[in-house]
């Protein structure tokens, strides 16, 4: 009740549009939205990929919001190994910039420092007509989003993305080809799958047949869905499903089969000996080096950009095994929160809103992981831009990539234009074609390069295409409708002993797994493990997410 109440009153706050613009603001059309002759201060922080770090100087997406919005934008940028510790210190030392963007902040987290500690500004005041045109439209669409962005005090403390995709779930990838040549058939359970892996171990000692560490391309969120777990968390930390029941599989009794199953790997070389500290980079080059025949990475074609190498590769079936005896694929929320957020102290809440605004309407929200046309003034001399291929209206590429400046289109987006490294972050880029949603940024990209729009066509020797298609045929048949929701809210006292117990387990949960894999404590402390968990709250942390599944 307290929430509908409270979205009742935002709602009513938005309608009446009191909020005045400030004067420096062009209220007129879309860009600049800063007043020519006047000089407005953005400070923004955003996460970058560990293996593709950046200069915030040689990142074109800043620039190009430099002057098409006439701001003064200044940039830092965090590595996303180190963004929690860097969050950490931000919201106890109470000193943000006005921008964070790439932080991946959940519910519990905005609520902290939204609804609790006021440090993250509530847009929903800024919600309305004048200053959010492109999201009110997105959120009257989907009428599901605005309940899921709105905390129970009706204070909205994050910018969303919306996607129209088919989800992004857990995904693993096999080398179908080598499997294809020693007449090995697609693995359907786990055991077949272990015993692949020992099959390319034995035929190429030096390799690591299990692709993959902590801290990137990580497969254990396939493995743990193997098991039985609803969930696209590798760490297992963050709640789940299994057998209908809300778990969080780390806390779980059955995790100790995980536990056993990720030892066996270890021991027997199917995984790498650095699982825990290998850094993105490295993990990457195994596959490079053919190192590999099964990995965790989001799409084979970036690390392999040549279409004779990433066409080797198919998405796997989703598994069964002795603990799960029915295979399932989990697919991801369309709504997703946290990606981008605003100080409270900011001076100038109109004008970020405004600019979050931008990447919800067709330009921004394809510029935003895309970038400009190759032939696009917009390209301001720092990239190379995006070009179709000649007699073609269909196939594209990215100049960057094709000169070798950069291994792969990935590499090049997230080095020079979305350092945070994912296209799901904020915004929108999928309106244009009501009859193709899910690629509605290709009709733009034609229209921009005065091609006929004829949309989305998939291509085998596309790589960005090959693995979805791949996907369709192999995991999406599996897919299941019962999953933990992406998005549930907690009342301020749950979201502070929520952080309490989280602070707590989580890191006990990471040392503990990694010394059980790595043998440096035996599995049969198993028990004494749960009753360390037991100790700290576990059951506690796990009824709180139970109870919000029940009220979902």
């Amino acid at each position: 009740l307290w929430k509908i109440l409270s979205l009742t009153l935002v709602l009513l706050m938005a309608a009446t549009g009191a909020l005045a613009a400030p004067a420096y603001m062009n209220m007129d059309s879309e860009l600049p939205i800063v007043k020519d002759g006047e000089k407005i201060t953005v400070t923004l922080i955003s996460t970058q990929s560990d293996s593709y770090p950046s200069k915030p100087e040689d990142v074109w997406l800043w620039e190009y919001m430099r002057r098409a919005m006439n701001i003064d934008l200044q940039v830092e940028h965090v590595l996303q190994s180190a963004q929690e510790e860097r969050l950490n210190l931000m919201m106890v030392s109470g000193d943000l910039p006005d921008i964070l963007i790439g932080f991946g902040l959940d519910t519990t987290k905005l609520i902290r420092y939204g609804s609790v500690e006021k440090q993250l500004l509530n847009i929903a005041p800024y919600l309305t007509e004048e200053y959010a045109p492109n999201m009110l439209k997105v959120m009257e669409q989907f009428p599901e989003v605005r309940p899921l962005i709105t905390a129970p005090d009706g204070g909205v403390y994050s910018v969303f993305d919306y996607i129209e995709d088919i989800g992004y779930g857990p995904k693993l990838f096999v080398k179908e080809a080598w499997l294809n040549e020693k007449g090995i058939a697609l693995p359907e359970t786990l055991d077949q799958f272990t015993e692949m892996l020992r099959a390319f171990k034995a035929e190429n000692p030096d390799s690591v047949p299990l692709n993959g560490s902590v801290n990137g391309n990580d497969p254990r969120a396939y493995l743990l869905t193997a098991l039985g777990y609803v969930t696209m968390d590798g760490a297992g930390i963050q709640a789940a499903l299994k057998d209908s029941k809300v778990v969080i599989p780390a806390l779980d009794a059955g995790y100790v089969e995980m536990l056993k199953l990720m030892k066996q790997y270890y021991d027997e070389g199917l995984i790498s000996a650095d699982f825990f500290t290998l850094e993105g980079t490295a993990v990457n080059a195994q596959m490079v080096e053919g190192k590999a025949v099964a990995s965790g990475t989001g799409a084979p074609f970036l690390q392999l950009p040549d279409a004779a190498d990433f066409q080797q590769w198919a998405h796997a079936k989703p598994l069964s095994s002795a603990q799960n005896d029915k295979a399932f694929y989990v697919q991801g929320g369309t709504v997703n929160i946290g990606g981008m957020a605003f100080s409270a102290a900011t001076e100038h809440p109109e004008l970020l809103v405004r600019i979050a605004v931008f990447f919800f309407g067709n330009k921004g929200g394809l510029y935003k992981w895309s970038g400009p046309w190759s032939q696009s003034e917009d390209t301001l001399g720092m990239i190379g831009g995006w070009s179709f291929e000649e007699g073609s209206n269909t196939k594209y590429y990215f100049e960057d990539v094709e000169s070798g400046k950069y291994p792969s289109t990935f590499a090049a987006i997230c080095s020079t234009i979305a350092p945070w490294g994912g296209s799901e972050t904020f915004g929108y880029r999928k309106d244009i074609n009501p009859n193709d949603g899910s690629h509605g940024s290709v009709w733009l990209m034609q229209e921009m390069a005065g091609l006929e729009t004829v949309g989305k066509v998939y291509r085998e020797d596309y790589g960005d295409d090959c693995w979805r298609m791949s996907r369709e045929k192999n995991a999406m048949p599996y897919v299941t409708t019962e999953v933990y929701p992406n998005t549930t809210y907690f009342t301020e006292d749950e979201s502070i002993r929520i952080n309490e117990l989280r602070t707590m387990i989580e890191p006990h949960v990471e040392t503990e797994t990694a010394k059980f894999i790595t043998g440096v404590r035996p599995i049969e402390e198993f028990d004494s493990y749960m009753k360390e968990l037991e100790d700290m709250g576990a059951q506690e942390l796990v009824d709180f997410y139970a109870k919000a599944y029940e009220a979902y």
